[in-house]
């Protein structure tokens, strides 16, 4: 391919990205907001849905867009808490009624408004119209928003119309697609256009509809629907962008198709971009974003689309070094042949792409993604899988920049350091049913039980240097709060809980040890917690879940006791699963058999806190309000990488007493104040107040929410 061809195919993919979220836009976005009666206009709206249909490409295309629907039906009313995609509009939707509406309605909307395109029959659409739950929001909105014209179905499609003229004659009068992306990101070109018919002055323009009248009324902008699309690609994976993209390229064979040569003059669709490619643009255009924003947002709103970024750009990393690999299942376990050469080269795209997206995360202030290449085992009937990783292989992956191995089968994800292995080892992972796992106890399950286990010359390996992550994934989450669950281990025919992380129907934690686990729904009760339960019960519930508080009794919480220098250093090496496998301590008054040993020679070793002198570290001490800070702030630094406040000055001055804290702790309590972290009471910090066991679950609670 020469240059010209190359940047020609370059433009298309953008073009096709760029009409995907377009299509989206327009109408996944604004005919979501319908009401009233819907039968013809549905029916007409269906025959210009089923005509981009009728440009997808059999097999791939069609295929992720079904993906995708089933994707969106599975969230569908699920708990709101495990996405984002809602927060902006949700504020300007309570900021206008004057009380918050129910979230969950909210959240239910706005993932209507972002996958109508997706079921061609319209039959999800119409189904939701006609829920009360829809028909309430709608109704408080359209009064609170003081619009008496109508807004129903018709109304909504004529702004459809709307948006589709001013679109496309933006569109058709660019000379080159290359800037569409840039319109998108840099809030013109569509946004613009969809801005000026909100933006119309009713008076002058009658064709002004009722819903562009609600939009503006409530402050709901064109920047605030897109945003909204691209937080909940974000945050679904691949599932959702694979399918704006096949759309987008539907929609575009339809309407501007690829010009013809002589030689061939029947048109030839361009394929649809693979997923490491579509990931690479959404990367791309995160950063974009994030660089448009920078110089507007607050310190705090900075942290979080830098986190963004950088999530986009370790999904386009993985994707593109991911390979396929082939399994054989010979007596009852499944084998893997790898390419060794193969797995190199994906390697090598994987470290040219990320040289590049690192590039521009660092410039617009983010932490740069680690290399790491996936086998991709698929799906296997077989209950065992056996898996060779060649120290000759983990070598040559190390040299060419890649930080750690993941092995995928049956959604289960292992990923390991490239240099934890001296020689050849074989992972060994095995489904097993709650008999054969030794389980005994009734708390609720959400996923099979797997069996973990690494050997090297017929030996088991059972010390590592660096943790290893685990990724089981999630049955059935329709039943069960997600917040709560937990992988558990199975020790003594019992559970022991280790936490972790929900996302994209899996749960992933951090171990060093290996045995079966399992993921449950730990729902720990306690009586005496109603007095705190407005502020901080919700947070007790999760840190109880995930094993990182203890109660001090049956059913006891005992909310307003101190926490000590022990107990914190445990709550933060639990929730973000810290390990030093060589470390050791020398205090006088930590005995190798105290229950908190493990977790102070952790926390100590990780410069997360110190000993008050070389040999005392004073464990049974209550923590004062400062020392949570220094503490929860260095272990933000230690687990994530953060650096200090964008703007210590700033955060400090919202505390009235803020000359009361000490010069040592100021730094770190300026950090977890920009982040929400911890707040004050009263407009007071009150650094040398003692810290009650409720005010750290509230803390450890927002620390889980940023990994």
């Amino acid at each position: 391919m020469n240059r010209s061809e190359n940047n020609q195919m370059k433009n298309w993919k953008r073009k096709t990205l760029s009409f995907g979220l377009v299509l989206s836009l327009m109408v996944g976005s604004l005919f979501g907001s319908i009401g009233g009666a819907v039968a013809a206009p549905v029916d007409d709206l269906r025959a210009k849905i089923t005509a981009v249909y009728t440009y997808l490409l059999a097999g791939e295309e069609t295929g992720v867009v079904a993906t995708a629907k089933n994707r969106v039906d599975t969230i569908y009313g699920t708990d709101n808490t495990g996405y984002a995609f809602e927060d902006a509009i949700y504020t300007k939707m309570a900021a206008a009624a004057g009380a918050d509406p129910v979230r969950q309605s909210v959240f239910n909307f706005m993932l209507k408004f972002n996958s109508f395109t997706y079921d061609k029959s319209l039959a999800s659409i119409e189904t939701y119209s006609n829920t009360t739950e829809f028909t309430d929001l709608v109704t408080n909105l359209k009064t609170n928003a003081n619009v008496t014209d109508p807004v129903n179905f018709s109304d909504v499609l004529n702004f459809y119309n709307q948006v589709q003229s001013a679109t496309m004659s933006t569109v058709q009068s660019m000379s080159s697609f290359d800037s569409l992306t840039d319109l998108i990101s840099f809030h013109s070109g569509v946004t613009s256009a969809v801005d000026s018919l909100l933006n119309a002055d009713p008076a002058t323009t009658p064709s002004k509809t009722g819903i562009a009248k609600v939009f503006k009324a409530l402050g709901i902008t064109a920047e605030d629907l897109l945003d909204s699309k691209m937080s909940l690609i974000a945050s679904t994976g691949t599932d959702i962008l694979a399918a704006d993209l096949a759309l987008g390229n539907a929609y575009r064979r339809m309407v501007t198709p690829p010009p013809s040569t002589p030689s061939d003059p029947t048109p030839t669709p361009t394929p649809a971009a693979t997923l490491p490619e579509q990931a690479s643009e959404t990367a791309k255009e995160v950063i974009a974003d994030l660089q448009a924003k920078l110089a507007g947002l607050p310190p705090g709103d900075v942290k979080a689309e830098q986190k963004k970024a950088e999530k986009a750009v370790e999904n386009a990393i993985k994707e593109t070094g991911k390979t396929k690999v082939e399994v054989v299942v010979t007596d009852g376990t499944a084998k893997p042949t790898i390419n060794n050469t193969n797995i190199v080269n994906k390697a090598k795209e994987a470290k040219v792409l990320a040289d590049s997206l690192n590039k521009d995360l660092e410039a617009a202030g983010g932490k740069k993604a680690k290399v790491e290449v996936t086998l991709d085992l698929g799906t296997t009937t077989a209950n065992k899988t056996e898996v060779p990783l060649d120290k000759t292989l983990l070598d040559s992956l190390a040299n060419e920049g890649v930080s750690t191995v993941a092995v995928e089968v049956n959604g289960v994800g292992v990923t390991v350091d490239t240099s934890e292995f001296g020689s050849d080892t074989t992972l060994n992972i095995e489904k097993k049913t709650k008999e054969q796992s030794g389980d005994t106890s009734t708390t609720p399950k959400v996923s099979d039980y797997y069996n973990f286990e690494f050997t090297s010359n017929d030996n088991e390996i059972t010390n590592f240097k660096k943790p290893v992550e685990l990724k089981l994934p999630v049955i059935n989450t329709d039943d069960y709060d997600t917040d709560l669950l937990s992988i558990a281990k199975i020790v003594n025919d019992r559970l022991q809980m280790y936490g972790g992380i929900f996302d994209n129907n899996s749960v992933s934690v951090k171990r060093n040890s290996f045995s079966t686990y399992v993921i449950v729904e730990n729902k720990v009760e306690f009586n005496d917690t109603a007095s705190v339960n407005s502020w901080a019960g919700r947070s007790i519930e999760v840190a109880a879940a995930k094993g990182i508080i203890d109660g001090r009794g049956e059913g006891v919480f005992d909310p307003s006791a101190d926490v000590t220098r022990a107990e914190f250093a445990k709550m933060l090496v639990t929730a973000f699963s810290l390990f030093a496998p060589d470390a050791t301590e020398s205090f006088e008054d930590v005995e190798a058999t105290d229950w908190f040993a493990p977790y102070v020679t952790v926390a100590v070793s990780q410069g997360i806190v110190s000993g008050r002198s070389e040999t005392s570290f004073d464990p049974n001490a209550s923590i004062t309000r400062q020392e949570m800070a220094t503490m929860a702030a260095r272990a933000l630094v230690v687990a994530l990488g953060q650096d200090g406040a964008e703007d210590a000055g700033t955060a400090l001055n919202n505390f009235s007493d803020s000359d009361n804290i000490g010069i040592a702790y100021k730094a770190s309590v300026a950090l977890v104040a920009e982040q929400g972290i911890i707040n004050g009471y009263n407009g007071k910090f009150d650094p040398t107040g003692i810290t009650t066991r409720a005010q750290a679950a509230v803390v450890i609670k927002k620390l889980i929410d940023l990994i």
